[in-house]
C-alpha cells in the first residue's frame, strides 16, 4: 500500500488577500464553517454596512434564527480586529460572533472565553483557525480548527445525543423532521435537521422575512410569515404596505389569514392558525403535516410575493 505525503500549506498560498479572496470564498462555502461549528449558517450579506464600517460576513443561524457576524484575518489576531468584531456584533445585534484568523493569540482567546462566561445564554463567541492541507498533488482541503467555543456548546451537543426518545422535545423533533423533509421537496430552504424545540424556520430570499411553523398555546399551530428586519420602524412600514392588499390576499386564501401588527414587538406576523397539539394522536399529526405543507406553499406563493413587492416599494433589503 502506497501512502501520500501530507503537506500543511500557507494560508496565503491559497488566498492571497483576505478581502478579495478569502472572504468571497467563505461566503460561497459558509456551510463548511457551519458544519464544523455545529450550526446551519446561511449568508445574508458580504461586506455588510455597520455605520461607517463593513462587516466581512453577515449570516444567520437557521437552527435558532440568530444573527451571525464573521470577522476574517489572514494574520494573527490583534486588538483592532477584536474591537471591530464587537462593533459589528453590536450594530447587527448578533447572537453568534465568529472570529477567523491564522492564529488566535492567547490574550484574545482569553477575551473571548471571558465573553462566553459573562454574556447571557444564547450569545455565543467562536474563534477559528483555518488550515489547508494537501496530499501529494491533490486538491487542497480546508479544516476549521475550533480554538474558542461557548461554555455550554459541548454540553448542548451531548444533550442532543442523549435526549429521552419519549420526551416532549423528542416528539417536536420527530414531527418537524417530517415537515422539513417534505418542505425541502417543495423547494423550501433553511434548516435540514429538526431542533429540540416547538418551532422551525424556513428562509426566504430576503432576510427581513422568515417563514415559521410553531406550536402555540391553546391547542394551536401557526404557519406564518414573520417580518423580522432589525429595525422596528421598517417592519411596521412593510406590514402596513401589505395590509393595503389585505382584501386581495384574503380572497385568494379563503379569508383564513390572521393579521397581527404586534405594535409592542419589533416584528409583525401574518399567519394561518391550525388546530393541533404535539400530544394529538399520530394519525391526526400526520394529517397536520400535510396541511402545514399546503399552507406553507400558499404563504410563499401568495403572501410572500406581495411582501417582496412591499420591500421593493420601500427600497428595502
Amino acid at each position: 500500500m502506497l501512502f501520500g505525503n501530507l503537506t500543511i500549506m500557507e494560508i496565503r498560498e491559497i488566498w492571497a488577500r483576505e478581502a478579495t479572496d478569502f472572504t468571497p470564498w467563505l461566503a460561497d462555502n459558509i456551510q463548511l464553517l457551519g458544519k464544523e461549528i455545529g450550526l446551519e449558517l446561511e449568508l445574508i450579506e458580504r461586506e455588510a454596512s455597520v455605520g461607517s464600517f463593513s462587516c466581512d460576513i453577515h449570516a444567520i443561524d437557521l437552527t435558532n434564527n440568530r444573527e451571525v457576524v464573521i470577522e476574517n484575518q489572514l494574520e494573527p489576531t490583534d486588538h483592532g480586529h477584536l474591537g471591530q468584531l464587537l462593533t459589528y456584533a453590536a450594530g447587527i445585534e448578533a447572537c453568534v460572533v465568529i472570529w477567523i484568523a491564522k492564529e488566535i493569540k492567547d490574550e484574545h482567546r482569553a477575551a473571548l472565553d471571558w465573553l462566553n462566561r459573562k454574556t447571557p445564554p444564547g450569545i455565543d463567541f467562536f474563534a477559528v483557525e483555518p488550515q489547508v492541507f494537501r496530499i501529494d498533488e491533490s486538491n487542497p482541503v480546508v479544516k476549521f480548527n475550533l480554538v474558542v467555543v461557548p461554555n455550554e456548546w459541548k454540553k448542548d451537543v451531548s444533550t442532543l445525543r442523549n435526549v429521552d426518545p419519549d420526551s416532549r422535545a423528542s416528539a417536536y423533533k420527530n414531527f418537524f423532521q417530517d415537515v422539513i423533509d417534505d418542505a425541502r421537496k417543495n423547494n423550501f430552504k433553511g434548516t435540514k435537521r429538526a431542533p429540540l424545540q416547538s418551532w422551525i424556520r424556513f428562509s426566504t430570499s430576503k432576510p427581513c422575512f422568515g417563514l415559521y411553523v410553531a406550536f402555540k398555546k391553546n391547542n394551536r399551530i401557526s404557519v406564518e410569515l414573520f417580518i423580522e428586519s432589525i429595525h422596528q420602524v421598517i417592519n411596521k412600514q412593510i406590514y402596513d404596505k401589505l395590509f393595503e392588499s389585505k382584501d386581495q390576499i384574503n380572497n385568494v386564501t379563503n379569508n383564513e389569514l390572521t393579521w397581527e401588527r404586534l405594535d409592542e414587538r419589533k416584528g409583525s406576523r401574518i399567519c394561518f392558525y391550525l388546530e393541533g397539539s404535539i400530544e394529538d394522536q399520530p394519525e391526526y399529526l400526520d394529517s397536520l403535516k400535510n396541511l402545514i405543507i399546503e399552507k406553507l406553499i400558499i404563504m410563499r406563493e401568495v403572501v410572500l410575493d406581495h411582501a417582496y413587492g412591499a420591500v421593493e416599494k420601500f427600497k428595502l433589503t
